[in-house]
């Protein structure tokens, strides 16, 4: 079932010349599938995946696409997502339709993050403080805005620590 070595050794070379012409071509999806084939036959893409990658990128960055990944970002209530899609977007169409409907639900995210984070402070929770604060940079709160939650957290952490 397997067949002979020569046939195997003629498939991979096959599977890996077409490997280098998906590469020089610049299709994206002609790339990945030869990507899937090489991978089956033991043959590194590691160089391939990089092009794939950045031909990807380029493609979801393009300025007729801007719309949709933005409404995409906003449809998935995430913070972050958002804040990365944005991020991305300004870099390349810092004018795009949909960026100041996205940064309006930004910050909505920054003022729900925000007040948690006084809640926690109130609390006196040093653990869902920190990892409010994790949060509040990965969507981009400003540092002089979290500030005072670092204060809180440091004095949160040296009352525990006095306490025990």
């Amino acid at each position: 079932m397997g067949g002979c070595e020569s046939c195997a050794t003629g498939r991979r070379k096959d599977v890996a010349v077409n490997l280098v012409e998906s590469m020089a071509s610049g299709n994206a999806n002609q790339l990945r599938s030869a990507i899937q084939k090489a991978e089956s036959c033991g043959i590194d893409t590691m160089s391939a995946r990089r092009q794939y990658s950045e031909l990807a990128r380029q493609d979801r960055q393009r300025p007729d696409r801007t719309p949709d990944m933005l409404q995409w970002a906003m449809s998935t209530q995430d913070g972050v997502i958002i804040h990365n899609v944005i991020e991305e977007i300004e870099a390349v169409s810092p004018d795009a339709e949909g960026l100041e409907a996205a940064r309006q639900r930004l910050m909505f995210h920054h003022e729900e993050v925000k007040y948690k984070l006084r809640q926690f402070a109130q609390r006196g929770d040093a653990r869902g403080l920190a990892a409010g604060l994790d949060r509040a940079r990965r969507i981009g709160i400003p540092e002089e805005e979290l500030a005072w939650a670092d204060k809180s957290k440091l004095s949160q952490a040296g009352a525990d620590c006095e306490g025990k």
